[in-house]
Formats: C-alpha cells, structure tokens, sequence
C-alpha cells in the first residue's frame, strides 16, 4: 500500500514537472515567434526593407476596424495612447502614474488627465492609491479593459506584425 502511495506521489510530481515545462516551452515558442516578427518590423522601419505591400496596409486597417469591436468608437487616438501604456505597464508588472501616462503616450498632462478621467467613467481604467502616501494614484486596467486589450491585441497580431 505504501508502496502505491510513494509511486502515486511521484507520478503526480512528474506531471506536474512535465505540465510546467510544457508551458514553459510554449511560451518559449510564442516569444520566438515575436522575435521574429520584431526582427521583420525593425527591417522595414530601419530601411533594411523597403517593400511595404499592401497586405502589409490592409492589416493595418483591418487592425484599426477591430478596434470598435473591442472598445467605444469615443477611444479616440489619445485614450488608445493611454490604454496601450497601461496594458503595458501591467504586463510589465509595474504602476504607472498619470504623469508617467502623459510622458509615454507623448500627451500633455492635462490631455492625460482628462483621457484617464473618461476612460475609469467607460469602466476601463482605475485608479489605484498608494496606501502609504494618498497623493500618488497609479492608474491600471479594470479587469474588463484588461480583457479587452488582450483580446483585441490577440485579433489584431495574427492579421500582422505590423499592427501596433
């Protein structure tokens, strides 16, 4: 019986080493193939290659029709700035600040402002306080925006690394 037990464990123990290297190696794959597309990218804007073809374009704006599938036709090109660095920061792992928003998307402050203020009333974004000093708010995805940002960037990448 004891011996059922201890192959039992191990056999668990295995699967759950197979399980993580499996994603592992999945995750691997899925940066490769970024890379590559990285690599693809900066060719073309560093002159490398010259040739944009127009299914190349025709992405592009089959990206930007996806983009009202996902969110409120309202996201204008600033609250898109806006939304994309924040996507980016919690990927990232880290807060962002309004004034920190502002710099990213290249916005005045008080167009990041304004953009963060419409974007928490839609139910996208949300200020985070800092529980240690209540004059700095971060500002993050709602997990509803988060799931929109995903989805969206998931659609719009597998028309073409030229997307974003």
């Amino acid at each position: 019986m004891d011996g059922e037990i201890g192959e039992s464990e191990a056999l668990a123990r295995s699967a759950r080493v197979f399980d993580t290297a499996s994603r592992d190696l999945a995750e691997l794959v899925v940066r490769l193939e970024r890379l590559a597309d990285v690599v693809e990218l900066r060719e073309l804007t560093t002159g490398h290659r010259t040739e944009i073809t127009s299914f190349a374009v025709r992405s592009v704006v089959a990206a930007r029709h996806l983009r009202s599938e996902h969110f409120d036709a309202s996201v204008g090109g600033p609250g898109w700035s806006i939304l994309l660095e924040v996507f980016a920061a919690r990927l990232e792992g880290r807060r962002i600040s309004i004034s920190d928003l502002a710099a990213a998307a290249r916005l005045a402050s008080t167009t990041a402002h304004g953009c963060v203020h419409r974007l928490i009333d839609r139910g996208l974004l949300l200020r985070l306080d800092d529980p240690g000093n209540h004059r700095i708010v971060a500002i993050d995805l709602t997990e509803d925006g988060a799931d929109r940002m995903r989805a969206y960037l998931a659609a719009a990448f597998r028309l073409s690394p030229w997307v974003a």
